[in-house]
């Protein structure tokens, strides 16, 4: 644990000498520290000597890939291949915005109990300790890998919630080599009465604001997405984008009111174009000036695109 040096832990995924974190861009790194509850401000130092916030970043991770796994592939790209091409429509391109949870977004949508622990981390906002954190996003993980439970909730509470007790792996050998396997977690154990909370997907469960902000005094401006105000103690590092400026971030306001390039696996300058021939049939190109598709078809698709697109581009 001696490695653990200051920094935030967010720039430690990008900066760490290995591919444990290969692939987690900005975006991903929001969604993954929100499943895990862990305050996207804390320091490395504050994250590796905290048992519970590690084995949370490690389940977050893994059900993050699962899901990438089991539903990207189904969900989002195959509905957009036509002729094995990829080429999503802009109604495909919004619809990725569901599968964020906090990037690019306005509001989300969160379990009842967990607003409660929104509203009660902007009420403290002096000490800022306490993690939002929901273990109904991480239930699957927690069912695949037990073991880990007892370092995020602690024996008793995992005990309690009908975990069984681990030790065996070599995170807990880690944390115990060091004698920190006792280590403040930064959850309340005693809120959680399941790992699921019974109103997880209700329809009418609560929508709360989202935060973006920069990190003070550093080049790249990388968005950091979060669900609840960065407390007073660390805001001085941190700069909130609102207004204006925020707007011209969101998912969908990039998708919807602007010719850019937003964030995801169907976002690429390269991608195949549709169009509706005068047949009625689909035709789909990936460069303009394809000299398989006819003046006519082309003039058909810059017209919709004038259509989508009116208050960025020219007519033709």
């Amino acid at each position: 644990m001696g490695s653990c040096k200051a920094g935030l832990a967010a720039d430690g995924m990008h900066t760490v000498p290995s591919r444990v974190f290969f692939g987690m861009g900005v975006y991903t790194l929001c969604k993954v520290f929100f499943m895990a509850g862990i305050p996207i401000h804390i320091s490395i130092q504050d994250f590796c000597q905290s048992p519970s916030r590690v084995a949370r970043l490690c389940l977050a991770l893994w059900e993050y890939t699962r899901k990438s796994h089991d539903n990207l592939w189904l969900d989002i790209l195959k509905p957009a291949l036509v002729d094995n091409i990829l080429a999503p429509t802009r109604r495909q391109r919004e619809q990725y915005g569901h599968w964020l949870m906090v990037y690019g977004k306005t509001r989300t949508l969160v379990p009842r109990r967990m607003a409660k622990l929104i509203v009660k981390h902007e009420a403290n906002d002096v000490n800022g300790k306490g993690d939002i954190f929901e273990p109904g996003y991480l239930n699957i993980a927690l069912q695949e890998h037990p073991y880990l439970g007892y370092l995020v909730f602690g024996e008793s509470a995992w005990t309690h919630l009908g975990g069984s007790v681990g030790g065996g792996d070599p995170l807990s050998s880690l944390f115990n080599k060091h004698n920190m396997l006792d280590a403040k977690s930064h959850i309340n154990p005693e809120y959680y009465d399941s790992i699921v909370p019974y109103n997880v997907m209700d329809k009418t469960r609560p929508q709360k604001q989202t935060y973006l902000y920069y990190q003070a005094y550093k080049t790249g401006r990388k968005q950091l997405w979060m669900i609840a105000k960065i407390p007073s103690s660390h805001v001085e590092s941190f700069n909130l984008n609102t207004g204006v400026e925020r707007k011209t971030h969101l998912f969908s306001k990039i998708v919807k009111k602007s010719a850019s390039v937003a964030i995801g696996p169907l976002e690429y300058c390269g991608n195949g174009h549709i169009i509706m021939t005068t047949h009625q049939k689909k035709r789909v190109f990936v460069v303009q000036g394809d000299p398989s598709l006819l003046n006519t078809n082309f003039k058909r698709y810059i017209q919709g695109i004038y259509r989508c697109h009116r208050p960025v581009l020219t007519p033709p």
